[in-house]
């Protein structure tokens, strides 16, 4: 299991740094765009384009997979606190089954639309300009498939009675 949460770890630093890298590039382009319309008079074409279908996307999907290793996701657990541990390990395995299951959908139906999206070649016009914007479609199956992954490997874990870091199941390894 040692190289599953070392390969995990590695995906989720990568993943991190996407996000990191994404603010950075965002910043940097909305305020060249600031820049450029007062006090150049001229402002970056297709920054509101850019922001919303690639940087947001990005931020949005691609970091799932931090916050799923950290457990990060809200959680209302004040019925499950008061079932005994021998209760509480089953519910864990299937909280994950069906974390995956609902990403593993997610993750097709997107992979479907982005195959649709870059197929007709998806754009968007922003005054006289043409922005392809398809290849943004990949970033929502990109980090839904890294959720899933990280929700597979807690309920093999979880269902072989064995912890991966920050997961539920560390309670009972303690």
């Amino acid at each position: 299991m040692n190289w599953i949460e070392k390969t995990l770890s590695l995906v989720e630093k990568l993943a991190a740094f996407a996000g990191v890298f994404c603010v950075l590039l965002m910043m940097l382009n909305v305020t060249a765009d600031v820049v450029g319309r007062y006090l150049l008079g001229q402002p970056v074409p297709g920054t509101i384009t850019i922001v919303s279908s690639y940087y947001m996307v990005a931020l949005t999907f691609i970091p799932l997979i931090v916050a799923e290793r950290r457990n990060a996701h809200v959680a209302v657990d004040v019925l499950f606190a008061s079932f005994p541990r021998w209760l509480q390990r089953p519910f864990i395995a299937v909280n994950y089954l069906l974390i995956t299951a609902i990403l593993v959908v997610l993750t097709m139906r997107s992979i479907e639309m982005a195959l649709q999206k870059t197929g007709t070649g998806a754009v968007v016009e922003q005054g006289t300009t043409l922005i392809p914007i398809w290849q943004s479609y990949w970033l929502v199956p990109i980090g839904c498939s890294l959720m899933a992954l990280v929700a597979v490997c807690r309920f093999v874990c979880s269902a072989i009675g064995v912890g991966l870091s920050n997961s539920p199941q560390d309670a009972f390894d303690e």
